[in-house]
């Protein structure tokens, strides 16, 4: 759990899982998914926009609109954390961006992003 939970933090060395909920266009309630939507995660470098991993994700509760994504411990292994210098206290610094790519029967295809990605 990091620190400041406003931070979509990625931790090394160990099964990280991630709670999505999909929400409808305009509104804040959540989509309800059906049979044959997908969902994948792309997780892109902010140094070079390379594609640093692919994950599919999986539909947790349909009629919630939840979908979670599980990165594996040996998935962390080669990712990359970036951290300040001691005078700073050592403080982590964002090195991915995520992308969801969705395409569902209810909204049709969209991305969704999250633009600064820690990894501790």
């Amino acid at each position: 759990m990091s620190c400041n939970p406003n931070k979509f933090t990625i931790t090394k060395g160990l099964d990280n899982e991630f709670v999505f909920t999909v929400k409808q266009t305009g509104t804040t309630l959540p989509m309800e998914i059906v049979n044959g939507d997908t969902f994948i995660a792309k997780l892109y470098k902010l140094e070079d926009d390379s594609l640093a991993l692919t994950k599919s994700t999986t539909i947790t509760d349909m009629l919630s609109g939840k979908i979670t994504l599980t990165i594996l411990a040996s998935e962390t292994t080669n990712l990359i954390s970036d951290k300040a210098d001691k005078v700073d206290r050592y403080y982590i610094r964002p090195t991915y961006r995520l992308i969801l790519d969705c395409d569902t029967e209810n909204n049709g295809k969209f991305l969704a992003e999250i633009c600064e990605v820690w990894v501790r």
